[in-house]
């Protein structure tokens, strides 16, 4: 992409992943396939997986809060739980639209980039950049990180030029920029990609999709040879190719009757489709597309493992604790180590809601709740908030219904019990 510098003349801005692709085998896998950074997303079952984890953190809530356990308290009055409680995090953008495009760069680039927007040394807007609009590089003057942002013509602009027309780059460092990495960045100016570290792998899933496409648009099954027991000059032989394609190749083909004249006879190479759903196989491949971006192969239609099917319960604390846990917590950690937030000594943190993430069936949940409230853990009136109830009047949902062994609950009367003492006996 070229855009206009703002030193003057035109200069190219390489998406902030294209320039690792090069000199690797000249970013092919597979044969003629291209496996890069535009190829991959094109996968079905890499864009179940990258917008399923997407999604499912950007229906969380993210709020502020103080203290720990019992003391754990959400705070509303702070500049920063303004910030992450409001209605949206920029003029451009919903929460939802801002945790969907910074978990799907996580996801599919293990690379994030929020743009802060501060005033007197408050952030009142955080934007979630595409990885695409970003490139990464060492200032080794000033021996920083530096970002070369795309904005205008299509990409959004933080920078709240409004007179500003066009498409063009602006270069900040990490005071303005937070690039969050992901698994493997470590001490690496970029976190390496899931197209450079399974490369091969991505690479033969698209050479399946591939091979099935000429399968179909041809209707040949497969490549042939057309063996002619005379020799045939290149001008014959090329008009015979020609002729043959002409009259059977194509899906409108590929259920009619060959006939081969002066005695050639036709021999199929390669792959058969036979072969390659045995080679590249389907399941394989969305198996492989789940390991690879982290995400559970059975919700994006892979297999669930040796056995019976998971429950719904069962697959739901799966992909809770596995999955979509690790991914809030990278988030929090990097939103509460930023000093632009919170940074070192803040007493509040950012933390994501996990009410309700993680819920058995109705039976089992039941019997949990009831257990739960005669062993003294929770109220009634905790339990009816969980499923969106009113508190029971009188408050009698705040009574303890502490249920002893082999008796009735503690401090509750038992019913029919006389309001006054019984008369001695004689």
């Amino acid at each position: 992409m070229i855009l206009a510098s703002r030193g003057g003349g035109d200069r190219e801005l390489r998406t902030g992943l294209s320039h690792l692709l090069e000199g690797r085998a000249g970013g092919y896998a597979g044969g003629r396939v291209r496996v890069d950074e535009v190829s991959v997303p094109g996968l079905p079952a890499v864009d179940a997986a990258v917008g399923g984890a997407a999604e499912a953190l950007a229906c969380l809530n993210l709020a502020v809060w103080r203290g720990r356990r019992t003391e754990r308290t959400q705070v509303t009055s702070t500049w920063q739980a303004r910030l992450f409680g409001g209605a949206r995090p920029n003029p451009e953008q919903s929460w939802f639209e801002f945790w969907e495009t910074a978990e799907r760069s996580m996801t599919a680039r293990r690379n994030a980039f929020l743009w802060r927007t501060v005033v007197d040394g408050r952030v009142t807007g955080l934007w979630a950049l595409h990885p695409d609009q970003v490139a990464v590089r060492w200032d080794h003057r000033g021996r920083r990180v530096m970002f070369d942002v795309a904005v205008g013509s299509g990409w959004m602009d933080p920078t709240g030029d409004v007179g500003a027309t066009g498409g063009r780059t602006v270069t900040v460092d990490a005071a303005t920029v937070l690039h969050v990495k992901g698994p493997g960045g470590g001490g690496r100016l970029m976190a390496p990609t899931p197209v450079e570290v399974f490369r091969a792998a991505l690479g033969g899933q698209l050479a399946q999709l591939t091979y099935q496409e000429g399968f179909y648009t041809r209707g040949t099954g497969g490549g042939l040879v057309l063996a002619f027991p005379i020799e045939l000059t290149e001008q014959q032989a090329r008009a015979a190719k020609d002729m043959w394609e002409a009259g059977n190749s194509g899906t409108t083909n590929a259920h009619g009757t060959r006939v081969v004249s002066g005695g050639a006879t036709v021999t199929q190479v390669g792959l058969s489709q036979r072969d390659a759903q045995f080679v590249e196989s389907v399941q394989l491949g969305v198996d492989d597309c789940a390991r690879i971006f982290r995400w559970p192969a059975s919700l994006i239609g892979g297999s669930t493992g040796k056995g019976a099917p998971m429950s719904p319960e069962h697959e739901l604390t799966r992909m809770v604790r596995y999955s979509l846990l690790p991914r809030m917590m990278r988030w929090e950690a990097a939103l509460l180590a930023d000093p632009f937030l919170f940074g070192d000594g803040a007493r509040d943190y950012p933390e994501f809601d996990r009410e309700g993430l993680i819920r058995a069936d109705v039976a089992t949940q039941t019997a949990a709740d009831v257990q739960n409230v005669q062993s003294g853990i929770l109220l009634v009136d905790e339990v009816r908030a969980e499923r969106g109830l009113q508190p029971l009047p009188d408050g009698l949902g705040q009574i303890p219904q502490i249920v002893p062994v082999g008796g009735s609950p503690a401090g509750v009367p038992l019913q029919g019990a006389a309001d006054t003492e019984p008369e001695p006996e004689e």
